[in-house]
């Protein structure tokens, strides 16, 4: 029952798909500092597991030149994470530079500049009292990826720190009807009810 997908391809915490014609289980996470990946190719009894403790290393990427080389081929380099990079000029320089670095990176293929690289700089700058910067940079990752959970849930994140309460129910709501795993309804419904019972400064009487 584990391993058995309930909704779309998500078991009990276990996300199960085919891959290249390859049955791979697998899950991964992390929090500010560390990520971590395990995945198994029941197939061919492989199993890899992968703990970094320096920051968001591409796991996945470095996961799949791991099968390259087991079965004998060469593998790919992993893209250098762009958000470090991104950040570093954030706090030396200003918001318009970085996204000028973001436009440059796009251009080249030395960088992964992929949706959760540019949510986790938003994050970064939620996190250091930047909230503005961040709602703009999450319009701007939600506007190229319309269809991701992640990029609506930074959103929604987003207008919470703004103190837009409405527009992070509505982005909540669109989160959850992206989503394919049953545990984010339980988050995200969490997330709305919170919202919910918030005092509006235009509630308050006089």
């Amino acid at each position: 029952k584990m391993f058995k997908p309930g909704l779309s391809n998500y078991a009990y915490g276990w996300t199960v798909a085919t891959k290249d014609g390859v049955l791979t289980i697998e899950h991964g996470g992390g929090i500010n500092g560390f990520n971590t990946l395990i995945t198994r190719n029941p197939q061919s009894r492989r199993l890899i597991v992968l703990l970094n403790n320096t920051g968001g290393a591409p796991l996945n990427a470095m996961a799949d030149g791991i099968r390259a080389i087991l079965d004998g081929k060469e593998p790919e380099r992993p893209k250098t994470p762009a958000a470090p990079v991104l950040y570093k000029t954030y706090k030396a320089s200003s918001f318009a530079a970085t996204l000028a670095q973001i436009k440059e990176m796009k251009a080249g293929s030395q960088y992964d500049v992929s949706t959760g690289q540019l949510s986790r700089l938003a994050g970064q700058m939620m996190q250091i009292g930047k909230p503005a910067d961040a709602l703009e940079l999450a319009k701007t990752i939600s506007d190229g990826a319309p269809k991701s959970e992640g990029a609506a849930s930074l959103l929604a994140q987003a207008y919470r720190a703004n103190g837009k309460r409405v527009e992070a129910i509505q982005n909540y709501s669109r989160a959850i009807e992206l989503s394919t795993t049953p545990r984010a309804l339980l988050i995200y419904t969490d997330a709305i009810l919170q919202l919910s019972t918030l005092e509006h400064p235009a509630d308050r009487k006089p």
